[in-house]
């Protein structure tokens, strides 16, 4: 099995502590930073489903990792959740929506699927668990889409068709290279704001609550996956 590690955010302020230095190269326009003797590689792509998919297929194809882990903050469609650190078991891209050629909603025809999976799951729930309490512990499904979500119309339709916990603009696009490319997965999320009725913006005093909850989770889930390599 392949030891390198990629880890894909969005934005340079979504890790709190791995990225200090100047990158160690640009590729496509994406910066990538490689870490503990290249068995590491971290990259940032830029907000949005396009940028997420070219940077995670730029990672699979100048790196070879064996996992790619997306890690970044998120909205979730229930309040009280600010901080909380999820993993992804499902994501849907909610603005995928060819439903007048008689397609399910979210239906991707050159995979013929409407969910991903997160498909290192199972390998790292010992991690997150060791971590954090169990009632800050969860896993929960994700829609993504290239729209920041607000309350409205379109949320209401999404979680009605869907029914996610978490809603995002990156994660499913990144999943679906991983697919394509036979790539393990796993998206590790902390939630910056609730996106519901009633609910006051909070994203700017939630983000750094999360960010501080998700770095510590992606460390954790690194140390564990590197371990478990060396027992291999």
């Amino acid at each position: 099995m392949k030891s390198r590690i990629g880890v894909l955010y969005a934005m340079r302020q979504e890790d709190g502590r791995l990225i200090s230095d100047k990158p160690s190269i640009r590729h496509g326009g994406v910066e990538f930073w490689t870490k503990l003797g290249g068995d590491l590689v971290i990259a940032v792509g830029g907000i949005g489903k396009v940028n997420a998919a070219m940077a995670t297929q730029a990672l699979i194809d100048v790196y070879d990792p064996g996992i790619v882990i997306n890690a970044g903050i998120c909205g979730c469609v229930e309040p009280g959740n600010v901080g909380k650190v999820y993993l992804v078991n499902d994501l849907v891209q909610h603005d995928v929506d060819t439903r007048v050629v008689g397609d399910p909603a979210g239906y991707v025809s050159s995979v013929r699927k409407v969910w991903f999976e997160s498909t290192a799951l199972q390998r790292v729930r010992k991690a997150i668990a060791a971590t954090f309490p169990p009632e800050e512990y969860r896993e929960a499904s994700i829609a993504t889409g290239d729209w920041f979500a607000e309350a409205g119309n379109r949320l209401d339709w999404i979680k009605e068709t869907y029914k996610p916990h978490l809603i995002d603009m990156e994660a499913a696009a990144v999943a679906q290279v991983c697919y394509r490319n036979e790539v393990d997965f796993l998206a590790v999320k902390a939630v910056s704001d609730t996106v519901a009725d009633g609910v006051e913006s909070e994203y700017e005093t939630g983000k750094r609550t999360a960010i501080h909850g998700l770095t510590y989770a992606v460390m954790d889930i690194i140390k564990h996956i590197r371990q478990e390599d060396k027992q291999k």
